[in-house]
């Protein structure tokens, strides 16, 4: 409930971005939110409260450390097979450093979150359509495809950059530090 939180739900709708969904390269049609919220999506945030809540997974101020080192370590399947999915998040290497990262696709919706935590940086982008992440085959640990990540992650530079299907997003490139 919104008046449970102490917010204005008519304040909260017109300070929503509006949904789009991506139909073809570069092409974007008007959409609506879905209005379920359930364990797997539903749930809207900012890229700054995304980015707040990585830098508590950071400080151990969410997950005990052995409970992140778990969740940030690839698992195996039965006959001892690496697999390139921790405890809620996908785990790789590029080059040196050691990627965790976990995407949202829904309606309208989608968004992503890459950590280098050896590195002490995080990527947040969030975005108001589908054209984010519906491309890539990111459920199968598909996050190479996203080579403007790791560039920008490398040289710590935050940037707006173009995505092919035209969508725009905003990096954010943070210390656990800060």
């Amino acid at each position: 409930s919104f008046a449970l939180m102490g917010l204005d739900r008519d304040e909260f709708l017109r300070n929503t971005a509006k949904p789009y969904a991506a139909r073809s390269p570069g092409v974007f049609v008007p959409a609506s939110y879905p209005a379920l919220f359930g364990v797997a999506a539903g749930l809207m945030s900012s890229a700054r409260d995304v980015a707040e809540y990585s830098i508590a997974v950071d400080r151990d101020m969410f997950l005990r450390p052995e409970t992140k080192a778990a969740a940030f370590t690839n698992s195996r399947t039965t006959n001892g097979q690496t697999i390139p999915y921790g405890l809620g998040w996908f785990v790789q290497q590029s080059g040196d450093a050691k990627l965790v990262w976990h995407y949202g696709l829904w309606t309208a919706n989608s968004s992503l979150l890459v950590k280098a935590p050896d590195k002490g940086l995080t990527f947040v982008a969030l975005a108001n359509s589908d054209g984010l992440t519906n491309r890539y085959n990111l459920a199968g640990g598909g996050l190479a495809e996203f080579t403007v990540i790791k560039r920008r992650m490398a040289h710590k530079l935050p940037a707006v950059l173009p995505l092919t299907h035209g969508a725009l997003i905003e990096p954010m490139a943070l210390s656990n530090n800060t």
